[in-house]
């Protein structure tokens, strides 16, 4: 295994567990399991392959649903433990320019982050289209998850 890979059975990786700082960096979009990601959903990256799998199979929340969910308490409470307290958050353009940054406790901004998110990255569909083409950022080089957020509500 690569240094900082979890054991397939490990609750959180080693360095996780063993340090005194945690720093969680990535976006905040629609999710489907999540409702959206970003905040503490970012402690996934820190976990191991049942602790992942269990999240995953036991919550579904639905693409930009509400983030005050089931999933999320319990990802809040595993960012406690693992002291992931501070957030980089980034929100970028279809040209992946960064247009708002977030960055402290994730705790106090999630929420109006995830507000913005809902304006800036979603629309209302046309009337009377037969045909939409949408922008499927930043999945689009899954087509599995490109397929489900062109589809999205």
């Amino acid at each position: 295994m690569r240094s900082g890979e979890a054991e397939p059975d490990a609750t959180v990786t080693a360095e996780v567990a063993q340090s005194d700082f945690v720093v969680g960096i990535g976006g905040l979009y629609p999710n489907h399991t999540a409702g959206f990601g970003g905040g503490s959903k970012f402690v996934l990256g820190t976990l191991g392959c049942k602790s992942i799998a269990h999240l995953h199979a036991h919550h579904e929340v639905g693409w930009g649903s509400s983030p005050d969910s089931d999933l999320r308490r319990d990802l809040d409470e595993i960012a406690s433990l693992v002291q992931m307290k501070t957030m980089i958050t980034l929100h970028v353009d279809a040209d992946r320019r960064v247009v708002r940054t977030h960055c402290g406790d994730h705790f106090t901004y999630y929420k109006e982050a995830v507000a913005f998110c809902r304006t800036a990255y979603s629309v209302q569909p046309p009337e009377g289209a037969e045909v939409v083409v949408s922008n499927t950022y930043p999945n689009d080089a899954s087509l599995t998850f490109a397929r489900m957020k062109g589809m999205a509500r």
